[in-house]
């Protein structure tokens, strides 16, 4: 009841092709009737949304971020070749965004994630590039540094749905008090599991298969410490409390 419905308008249908470590979607579609976002005046509340920016303004998500929610912001490739920032219109909104590297570069003509991460921090509080199979960066506000959390050593199987899934992690750890390393080691952990098993973000893991891939690690790995924090949580309780 939330979405808007175009009617007489055939479904996009997506194929997703897995090679060389990566994937490519493949889209056949009619031209789209009109912007599809959600209505204005009957959103759900939430204390995080995920969404996909549009060269558009996107009235819900004004009004959500007024309501409190914090945005986190995602895109996909420019179609165009633009890459202009000022052209993402709620861009300006969100509290994070979270582009892959190649999307990074070109939106803010760097040569390096870190020199980009920088120039993104311009736009929002909590910005973060991701870097497939070399984990991710974000920015710690509080000290300045620039956080690398590298991906979890697991076999590829299936690259699709990372991304989301890597976003959902990090809206999760929006809602504790967990440093800024631990919120993105989070979502670095939910991505490479995701990755490692078909379905993309269908496989998305689940709290019990967190704790299974800790308890598996060997004494000596040094995984150990980092991802001690996942070990320590015993209920979805730092959800619901916001602790």
């Amino acid at each position: 009841r939330h979405c808007l419905i175009h009617r007489n308008w055939q479904t996009p249908l997506t194929v997703i092709l897995n090679y060389a470590g990566d994937r490519a979607m493949v889209t056949a579609e009619t031209p789209h009737p009109g912007a599809c976002v959600l209505r204005q005046d009957s959103h759900p509340r939430a204390a995080i949304a995920i969404a996909h920016l549009q060269p558009f303004p996107m009235p819900w998500l004004a009004e959500a971020v007024q309501r409190g929610t914090r945005i986190i912001g995602d895109c996909g490739w420019d179609q165009t070749g633009a890459w202009d920032l000022d052209a993402v219109v709620d861009l300006r909104r969100c509290h994070s965004f979270t582009p892959n590297l190649d999307e990074a570069l070109h939106y803010t003509r760097r040569k390096t994630a870190e020199e980009a991460l920088l120039v993104l921090a311009d736009r929002v509080p909590e910005p973060v590039v991701t870097m497939g199979a070399e984990g991710a960066i974000a920015l710690d506000r509080d000290t300045g540094d620039v956080i690398h959390v590298p991906a979890i050593k697991t076999t590829l199987v299936d690259a699709s749905g990372a991304g989301d899934v890597f976003n959902a992690g990090w809206a999760a750890g929006l809602m504790t008090t967990w440093s800024v390393e631990q919120r993105l080691r989070l979502a670095i952990l939910m991505a490479s599991l995701t990755v490692s098993s078909p379905g993309g973000a269908a496989s998305a893991p689940t709290l019990a298969q967190m704790w299974q891939w800790y308890s598996n690690l060997s004494a000596d790995d040094p995984e150990v410490e980092h991802y001690r924090f996942v070990a320590d949580i015993a209920t979805h309780r730092p959800w619901r409390s916001g602790q």
